[in-house]
């Protein structure tokens, strides 16, 4: 059985406004870059904020529940780092008037690790349960 102490809590409420102060910055140079586009926007960078936001922040928040393995906080972070390149690559290509296919080697491998993340996550909780 894994007991977490009131110091794995507060590093997850740490990291849950690290996360939330990352999506600001992420809004915020949006909105700066927007002002030097000429009108040319794409919604992969307007939305980028999004992404540390719901899988930082609110993970983060929902895991002080049950708090979170030092592997498990590593492949999340990761997922969310891979997601939000490639969002903003996706973003600049798109502005650009480019594609690449390479851009979506950040998308899927992103997911991947979130996927893996989860999965750490739920045999967590099976052995804890059992």
């Amino acid at each position: 059985m894994i007991v977490y102490t009131s110091a794995d809590k507060k590093a997850l409420l740490k990291r849950a406004f690290r996360y939330l102060i990352f999506s600001a910055i992420l809004l915020l140079f949006h909105a700066i870059y927007s002002l030097f586009a000429h009108g040319v926007d794409s919604i992969f960078m307007k939305f980028a904020f999004v992404i540390p936001l719901v899988l930082g922040s609110i993970l983060s928040l929902l895991l002080l529940l049950g708090g979170e393995r030092e592997i498990e906080s590593a492949i999340r972070q990761m997922s969310i780092s891979t997601l939000v390149v490639g969002s903003f690559l996706k973003g600049v290509m798109e502005i650009a008037g480019n594609t690449s296919s390479l851009v979506s080697v950040f998308f899927i491998t992103g997911i991947v690790l979130f996927f893996g993340w989860l999965i750490f996550v739920i045999i967590r909780l099976i052995q804890t349960n059992a």
